[in-house]
């Protein structure tokens, strides 16, 4: 019951007794009970009138707080289907329930613009939000301005938005992987399982989104200062989804030569493309899969188990802990609620899957 129902059913009330009550007054023939009617009137109107009050008291009382949470990409992805998972259990803990908001197509502009409209248009019903970015210059100005007017403390978690830590509004964070990092590691978990194999001069695909440049950039800088004759291809069109690791994989495959040999190596900067591009590897019968490396990012459940089992090129993954970024982002969102010291901006760090040792 919200509290325009709560008023309608204490006015709603009020009408039906006096109706009811004038009715009785002038049907009845006993005269003590004439008299005294005004008075039961006035007497149970007063009361429904008090509990009306105390109902609409109830409900602003025991309102749950409620928080948003905007998604920038569909929530079968794995990594950041636990990390909504695990935000919202920490908030429902504290007795703050969450509206999950998610876009209608992959990391558009376009829903997440759609979004912050409907946002404002509400905003009374929400204490804070949190929001998974999209790296997308053009709405940056809008971003800011809806954070500006929203005026409440948001979050911005995993992806770094468009603009830099010194252009945030007062009451907005972030929180997040340091992906350059995570670049970084992966590159040196390629080089690590082709140092084993004694090649020194692989030719490489990296399958990536424009969402995270960072990862795809900090990863073939440093792979080609541990591998100077490395040939190196990236392909940013993905949008972090196992259907375009696959895609895009047989794409470049058939696009470049017709040997199946082109690439060694295939560093893709999350795990649903990396399961993607296994797939298409599965397809071809001829692939020399002993002799190719597939490099992760997210370090999943599924990924994570077929790298265990050694039995496919999938080597390694850069692993970012969901529960870890929903627990750290979730005490950082109630401090900025509660108007407690917050840091403005920290980049966590992730980790190699398998470990390796290459300074």
């Amino acid at each position: 019951m919200d509290i325009k129902r709560s008023i309608c059913y204490g006015i709603v009330g009020n009408l039906l007794a006096a109706i009811l009550l004038s009715i009785l007054s002038l049907t009845t023939k006993l005269t003590f009970l004439n008299k005294l009617i005004p008075l039961w009137l006035l007497i149970i109107t007063a009361l429904l009138s008090i509990s009306a009050f105390l109902s609409l008291v109830y409900q602003i009382i025991s309102k749950p707080k409620q928080v948003f949470l905007l998604i920038s990409q569909f929530s079968d992805n794995q990594f950041v289907a636990s990390l909504i998972q695990n935000i919202i259990h920490k908030l429902e803990y504290q007795n703050i329930q969450v509206v999950v908001m998610i876009p209608s197509e992959n990391l558009s502009p376009l829903d997440q613009q759609r979004w912050f409209n409907k946002i404002s248009k509400y905003k009374n019903h929400f204490i804070g939000g949190i929001i998974i970015p999209l790296n997308y210059r053009k709405n940056t100005e809008e971003f800011i301005d809806f954070i500006t007017k929203f005026n409440k403390p948001i979050l911005l978690i995993d992806a770094s938005p468009s603009f830099s830590s010194n252009e945030y509004p007062e009451k907005c964070a972030f929180i997040g992987f340091d992906n350059e990092e995570g670049g970084r590691l992966a590159a040196e978990a390629m080089f690590h399982e082709f140092d084993k194999m004694g090649k020194n001069d692989p030719n490489i695909l990296i399958i990536a989104s424009k969402e995270v440049p960072e990862r795809q950039r900090v990863f073939e800088s440093h792979l080609k200062r541990l591998m100077k004759d490395a040939r190196i291809t990236c392909n940013e069109d993905g949008s972090f989804r196992r259907d375009d690791g696959y895609r895009i994989y047989k794409q470049m495959l058939y696009v470049k030569n017709k040997y199946y040999k082109s690439y060694q190596g295939v560093f893709c900067t999350n795990d649903e493309m990396a399961l993607g591009v296994l797939d298409a590897m599965n397809e071809i019968p001829e692939l020399p899969n002993d002799k190719i490396i597939l490099i992760g990012y997210d370090a999943i459940v599924e990924s994570t188990k077929l790298i265990m089992s050694g039995n496919t090129p999938f080597k390694n993954t850069v692993k970012q802990d969901p529960i870890k970024l929903a627990n750290e982002g979730v005490v950082r969102l109630l401090n900025m609620i509660n108007n407690k010291k917050f840091t403005k901006f920290e980049l966590l760090s992730p980790i190699l899957h398998i470990s390796v040792n290459n300074n």
